[in-house]
């Protein structure tokens, strides 16, 4: 027998422990099969069990071997099993380590195997095991996953943005350790070994797998893979996803399979063919006895495409662990995993070059990134992002800013230097959601941006970025995250649903609430709304007022008797717009008293939709107000029914149109009624035309509203406001 001396030995096994009690004599157990052949070859080596926090059956267990000299006992309280590796190889006298979890087992030829190998090759490096076979009591059936080596950095970190290359067990050089240590999982970060396979072959170190060896992975419901993702657990930062590096990815030819042999087309055929006979009572009834035949068909085709040093260690660590050996009805459900057999071709690669194709529409890395609903377009929700970013440019001129959308061809609003648009929904139309996911997760982590501000203004539920945050809620504020949300008014509700109260306050906001830093809004009233019935800490509150150019303030229009009133209608054709209402009040009108100009993009209705009235006339769509001739226009008519404070308003009040508008949202804040404008319920159609004819039969009611309209303006909706309540608010 090799004993371990005092001083150096080949190999150090480690053996990772924590509450696997009887499970952890089946791990040493095959643990000290194949350290057998390590003595059978002079091949020094110590066993060290590292135990965190232990349950007593797993502490009692290990004890029994403290005398042994081959083992060294540590106990400790890390609470994580990166601390635990870390400290372990601290510990150890190897010139090799070799790791493994306290539940797994391994081939008998692993240590050997790898140990032979190792010598062959130069520099740092990293084994695994050839095959990992997945089993457990909660496993349906067995999965193989066939493991290959690394590629080149750029192909391997292509295939790695989507999923994990190799297994926990490994077998490497001791100085790899030295440049590379295992990340805590804490506060939502986690993937331990995932991260360490990363931050390896970031730095250039090689991955190898140990042909004909097999990884016995047992799977639990409880196990820390499905702890990761109940928890939404996410990747840590790592060189090797790094959005600077992966703009400079090449993009792979190709595709080559792994080299194991395994037969896919034959497999994937008679399992298609068994699953409906097996699913299928019509089928079942028409086979009858041959049920048996397609059992044995099946079996011989799975077996002649499993090698045979995979049946033999199957069957061989059965003696082991009783659950394991590969009858007809295990070879029959064998599945494998689908990285298995085209490991770097175009679908492994896949996700990784999208992330690359998004890594290069940053031209540097945030400091900030915005996130908004629906694609871009001219809206006030665009103009309001793009004075955010032009006001935190004054106060913070190095800080380079992300907006996780597509920038419209046509987009009407200047936007400062040091802004990227990142097609992300665009570029990931199509993916699985967990795909968009991963990418998702990938980009915000690797941009190392802690200021997020998501414009939450629709049906929350629907919103991607809402349920990332509501996802990664508990990580995001344990992380130092400033998680920002804009917010303006309440949502739309159908007619047949009137009375009934829909924001993102109640139950949206509730749930992501405690991550939250602060909640902007451009109204007050929707802050009021919103506590009535949510308990909120009005502290958390801040109303930004949108600013307007002093420059853009008109007189106000003169209206003449000697022509008929001429109104301006500018929005969206949606239900949110209400368009509905301007018919129904075009219809009560006098054409030769008073005319509406309508202009709108085609949304929820058509343009054709407004025609066949002879009082109004829609002219189709718009590039923001000021592209109008408003000098031709009256009065400005307004008929949202969902509003916080309409930018438009503020814009037709600075080109000294007179408002008549619907009493929605924060519109009451600028238009008092019978003061600084006309304001009507939503519904009253006779109070629209009401309000028109008054100004109409007296225009002097015109001049006297935009003057107290622009005075609301100019002494609230001001940049000097503005800049400042931005800079207090975001740090």
């Amino acid at each position: 027998m090799m004993l371990a001396s005092k001083t150096e030995v080949d190999i150090s096994i480690i053996i990772t422990a924590h509450a696997e009690g009887r499970l952890s004599h089946k791990t040493l157990m095959s643990v000290l099969r194949a350290a057998a052949k390590l003595e059978d070859n002079n091949i020094s080596y110590e066993i060290i069990i590292s135990m965190d926090n232990p349950s007593q059956d797993t502490e009692s267990y290990y004890q029994q071997y403290a005398r042994d000299d081959r083992f060294n006992i540590l106990v400790g309280s890390y609470g994580n099993v990166a601390d635990s590796r870390n400290n372990a190889v601290k510990q150890s006298r190897g010139i090799y380590i070799a790791l493994l979890d306290g539940d797994d087992m391994i081939s008998s030829n692993w240590y050997l195997d790898s140990y032979n190998l190792a010598r062959l090759k130069k520099g740092l490096f990293v084994l695994h095991p050839n095959v990992q076979l997945q089993f457990g009591i909660d496993e349906e059936r067995e999965l193989v996953w066939v493991m290959a080596d690394s590629y080149d950095r750029d192909k391997d970190a292509m295939i790695m943005v989507q999923f994990n290359r190799w297994v926990s067990a490994l077998f490497a050089p001791r100085a790899v350790f030295d440049d590379i240590h295992y990340k805590q999982p804490r506060n939502g970060y986690g993937y331990e070994d995932f991260c360490f396979n990363a931050d390896t072959i970031a730095a250039g170190i090689k991955h190898y797998v140990t042909p004909q060896t097999t990884f016995f992975y047992r799977r639990s419901i409880n196990g820390k893979q499905n702890e990761h993702i109940s928890q939404h657990t996410v990747l840590p930062y790592t060189p090797l996803f790094d959005i600077d590096y992966a703009k400079t990815w090449k993009m792979p030819e190709g595709s080559r399979a792994a080299s194991l042999g395994l037969r896919t087309i034959p497999r994937r055929i008679v399992t298609k063919a068994y699953n409906l006979a097996k699913s299928s009572s019509l089928v079942r009834r028409v086979v009858g006895n041959q049920t048996k035949l397609i059992h044995d068909v099946l079996y011989r085709r799975k077996l002649s495409g499993i090698p045979n040093w995979l049946i033999e260690q199957w069957r061989e660590i059965n003696s082991i662990d009783n659950q394991l050996w590969p009858t007809d009805n295990s070879v029959r459900r064998l599945q494998y995993h689908p990285r298995s057999f085209d490991q770097d071709g175009v679908d492994a690669t896949r996700v990784g070059c999208c992330y690359a194709q998004l890594a290069k529409q940053f031209t540097k890395k945030p400091d900030y990134i915005f996130f908004t609903y629906d694609p871009l377009g001219a809206g006030g929700t665009e103009k309001v992002l793009i004075n955010y970013i032009k006001s935190l440019k004054k106060s913070h001129p190095d800080w380079h800013f992300a907006i996780m959308r597509k920038k419209p061809d046509n987009f009407p609003f200047e936007v400062p230097d040091g802004v990227d648009f990142i097609d992300f929904f665009g570029m990931t139309d199509g993916m699985h959601p967990w795909e968009r996911n991963v990418l998702f997760d990938r980009l915000i982590i690797q941009s190392q941006s802690k200021r997020l501000h998501f414009f939450f203004n629709g049906w929350a539920n629907g919103d991607y970025a809402y349920n990332w945050v509501r996802e990664h809620k508990n990580f995001l504020k344990k992380n130092g995250y400033h998680i920002y949300v804009s917010w303006f008014m309440q949502e739309f509700v159908p007619n047949d649903e009137h009375g009934r109260v829909m924001t993102f306050a109640d139950p949206y906001l509730g749930e992501i609430y405690d991550c939250v830093e602060a909640i902007f809004t451009d109204n007050q009233t929707i802050i009021d709304r919103s506590l009535e019935n949510n308990y909120f800490d009005r502290n958390k509150f801040k109303v930004h007022y949108q600013p307007m150019d002093d420059s853009a303030f008109a007189k106000p229009h003169k209206i003449s008797h000697r022509r008929p009133l001429k109104v301006l209608w500018a929005s969206r054709l949606s239900y949110q717009k209400r368009p509905d209402i301007l018919k129904s009040i075009a219809v009560r009108l006098n054409p030769s008293e008073i005319r509406i100009d309508a202009y709108g993009r085609e949304q929820n209705y058509r343009g054709s939709y407004l025609n066949g009235i002879s009082s109004l006339t829609y002219k189709g769509e718009f590039k923001g107000l000021s592209s109008l001739a408003l000098d031709d226009y009256d009065v400005f008519l307004y008929t949202s029914q969902v509003d916080g404070m309409p930018n438009v308003l503020l814009e037709a009040t600075a080109a000294g149109l007179p408002i008549v508008a619907s009493n929605d949202g924060g519109v009451c804040e600028l238009i008092v009624d019978n003061k600084s404008g006309k304001l009507v319920d939503i519904d009253d159609i006779d109070g629209y035309v009401a309000a028109l004819s008054d100004l109409a039969n007296h225009p002097e009611l015109a001049k006297r509203f935009v003057g107290e309209a622009q005075k609301i303006v100019k002494s609230r909706h001001t940049w000097q406001e503005f800049n400042s309540s931005v800079s207090k608010d975001i740090d």
